[in-house]
């Protein structure tokens, strides 16, 4: 006899662009992106992953990763995999910042370093990251300055 343990997850799911469009601008993915993060609890941080095939179709959208007020835990392992398990070539992610304050801290661009590294070693395109604010408003962490 076998005692397997296993986790349960809760994962909301963006619905993928209408008739199945890709997301062919920065601009639709933050939208997109946003989107997920707003519907979560504004008073703590949230991670989300829009993961895509090659033509840049959404497959999933997912908040990953819910943390406290002020950072949320993010392990790059578990954006991997989940990417493998959806078949993922390509994939956009965003935080939230209850504060509102779009500019992104030395801890987001480790985070993001890290997690560029990794899903390059898999042969899975980092496309972009953003930070997004309560009330909708995002930004590009390339556009950082």
């Amino acid at each position: 006899m076998y005692n397997l343990k296993m986790r349960t997850y809760t994962i909301k799911c963006a619905e993928p662009p209408p008739g199945g469009a890709a997301i062919t601008t920065v601009d639709a993915a933050g939208f997109a992106l946003a989107a997920l993060l707003i519907n979560e609890d504004n008073d703590r941080e949230h991670f989300a992953a829009l993961f895509c095939n090659t033509q840049h179709q959404v497959i999933a959208g997912r908040v990953i990763f819910s943390g406290g007020t002020a950072e949320t835990p993010v392990y790059v392992s578990a954006i991997c995999r989940a990417a493998l398990l959806l078949g993922a070539s390509r994939v956009f992610v965003a935080h939230n910042h209850p504060s509102g304050n779009l500019t992104p801290s030395p801890a987001d661009f480790a985070v993001e370093r890290k997690l560029l590294e990794a899903l390059k070693i898999l042969e899975i395109g980092l496309l972009d990251s953003f930070i997004v604010a309560p009330s909708g408003k995002f930004r590009r962490m390339g556009d950082a300055s």
